[in-house]
């Protein structure tokens, strides 16, 4: 009686951090697939083009008392409905949005939803009641002012995450939103924003978000 021999399946080996890849021959040659917008801008000439990627993380700055929150939200409702941003960027796919806010509590989520939704007139509506139905079900929101919402912490002479980091990473993963807000920045920093080495560790956390499955835009 034979007895065949078992094959060993050994364990590939981890890969290195930041690894080179050789460049096949022809592999840039390929066309490229298109940037996988969550706005996109159609412009004069009538070529539309993506205006913010999906799965990039980027900064809206301005000095203080300029309205940024206000935009924020603006951006929230036409992403979780589909509709216009400022009415000239078009969404491409109405997706979920995950918002952390370290200023507004859940009452001034509420009112400025209203107050930037005020214009908005589709259907013989007006308000939030003109958006299309379904909307709500994409938004998932946070009021987390008065809480400690660093991501990084300093522990001897290294920045570690945060629980709170851990648990934004882990609903992230689970609700795969398209965008996620985090209003304002510095709220989550936990970092001195002017230490470059502080800062960069901020950043790839952030980035830690964007490259979920979802590939979400992280404001």
């Amino acid at each position: 009686m034979e007895i065949e021999e078992e094959t060993l399946q050994l364990p590939e080996a981890p890969k290195r951090m930041g690894e080179l890849r050789r460049l096949q021959r022809g592999e840039w040659g390929t066309k490229p697939k298109p940037v996988d917008a969550l706005l996109t801008l159609t412009r004069k000439d009538g070529k539309t083009v993506p205006w913010l990627p999906r799965g990039t993380v980027a900064l809206l700055a301005s000095p203080g008392g300029t309205r940024k929150s206000t935009l924020f939200m603006q951006l929230v409702l036409s992403v979780a409905s589909g509709v216009r941003w400022l009415d000239q960027f078009d969404v491409p796919q109405a997706g979920r949005v995950c918002v952390w806010s370290g200023e507004d509590d859940e009452e001034d989520m509420h009112r400025r939803a209203h107050a930037v939704a005020y214009e908005l007139r589709m259907g013989g509506q007006r308000g939030l009641a003109a958006l299309p139905e379904g909307w709500e079900d994409n938004v998932f929101r946070a009021a987390v002012n008065g809480e400690d919402g660093r991501f990084v912490d300093r522990a001897s002479d290294a920045l570690v995450e945060t629980e709170f980091f851990a648990s934004v990473l882990a609903q992230v993963e689970e609700l795969q939103p398209a965008l996620v807000v985090l209003d304002p920045a510095s709220r989550f920093m936990g970092t001195e924003e002017n230490d470059n080495a502080q800062a960069t560790r901020w950043i790839t956390l952030a980035e830690k978000l964007k490259n979920t499955a979802s590939k979400p835009t992280v404001l």
